[in-house]
């Protein structure tokens, strides 16, 4: 089994909830954020620079996301996301709702091509819960099993943490077992299961539902 995809998170929650994240960026701008950045050393000499997501990204980052849909693995849902009104629509609302995404950077290749990877972390739609945020992975088919995916994940759960998370949800196919072991190492604890929620390929796929809590609850 390949660390194909890590975890989904479909849905842009209109709740904005984290209002921290906004205030900075409209105080320090969003090239100012490229000082909250960190370079790590991977398995094959990689070095890989993860850091906050810029305006220019959004492309890479859409097109990271429907590799992951021609796969039809571990993605349950089939459209991509194509159009240039749709990307920056996204972005805009991302953004303004205060919602966060790490991404991995290749300073090796040259945009739009040097994102190779990404984490999403965001609000859910309820009032009473500021405190919970969905988190959602993919990582590039070239830039797996490499340990990538371990750390950008540890990188965007320190900056929910900065910015009040203290409960982190995520949910993944049941049968994506390396992705399920990252998580688990990561401290996320399986709680619940369910069964035959998506059909994929011919078949039915259940679902499992992970968490972990940043501080003690």
């Amino acid at each position: 089994m390949q660390f194909y995809f890590l975890s989904y998170h479909i849905n842009h929650p209109y709740h904005i909830g984290n209002a921290l994240y906004i205030r900075l960026l409209i105080k320090i701008g969003e090239d100012d954020f490229l000082k909250y950045q960190k370079t790590i050393s991977l398995k094959k000499g990689k070095e890989i620079l993860l850091r906050h997501m810029k305006r220019s990204d959004v492309d890479c980052i859409w097109e990271n996301f429907n590799q992951v849909i021609d796969e039809r693995i571990y993605l349950p849902t089939f459209n991509k996301v194509t159009t240039e009104f749709e990307k920056r629509a996204w972005y805009n609302e991302f953004v303004e709702f205060g919602n966060i995404c790490i991404v991995a950077e290749d300073p090796k290749l040259k945009s739009p091509k040097n994102v190779v990877s990404q984490v999403t972390i965001e609000n859910i739609q309820w009032e009473a819960s500021p405190h919970v945020a969905v988190l959602g992975v993919i990582v590039r088919n070239e830039y797996r099993k490499i340990g990538l995916g371990f750390h950008l994940i540890q990188f965007a759960l320190d900056e929910a943490k900065k910015k009040g998370k203290k409960k982190i949800i995520l949910s993944t196919i049941a049968s994506n077992f390396d992705a399920i072991r990252v998580y688990e190492k990561l401290g996320f604890e399986r709680v619940g299961l369910r069964k035959k929620h998506f059909f994929m390929n011919g078949e039915y796929a259940d679902e499992l539902l992970m968490e972990l809590w940043t501080t003690d609850p």
